[in-house]
């Protein structure tokens, strides 16, 4: 039997969090992440900024695509929009990493327009900004 494959997803998300509880809720977020993504095979980080969610998943692609259904129940969020969604050869996150939390008017203007248009150096360079910012967390 063929295993299936790995697939990377990454959607960015408007916050309905308001800004006095989003240090809770993004740490809250980050430990259910971290508990439940270990059980089901999924890697990836998390990005937060005071308007945006943006998150790179990476797990097989039913697996991935279950997660997102109940991602998009989340009511700390809206507006989800999948920007790239791509098979993958090896995980670039091995674990889960908080790439960023807290407040910063470049990465929300680079969320705001990928939400609008998602072209691939846009994408790709959210990628870049996640690797370099992220912070493995420890499960």
């Amino acid at each position: 039997m063929k295993e299936e494959p790995l697939v990377s997803l990454i959607y960015v998300s408007l916050s309905t969090v308001p800004p006095a509880e989003r240090r809770a809720e993004v740490n809250q977020i980050v430990m259910q992440s971290v508990a439940h993504n270990a059980t089901i095979g999924v890697t990836g980080a998390l990005m937060s900024t005071s308007r945006y969610f943006a998150q790179l998943l990476e797990g097989r692609a039913a697996v991935v695509d279950r997660l997102l259904a109940r991602i998009r129940l989340d009511t700390r969020h809206r507006d989800l929009a999948v920007v790239r969604r791509r098979r993958l050869d090896e995980r670039q996150f091995a674990g889960w990493s908080l790439a960023y939390s807290g407040s910063s008017t470049t990465l929300d203007d680079m969320l705001q327009s990928l939400a609008r248009i998602a072209d691939d150096a846009a994408v790709d360079a959210l990628v870049m900004v996640m690797t370099a910012l992220a912070v493995p967390v420890a499960g």
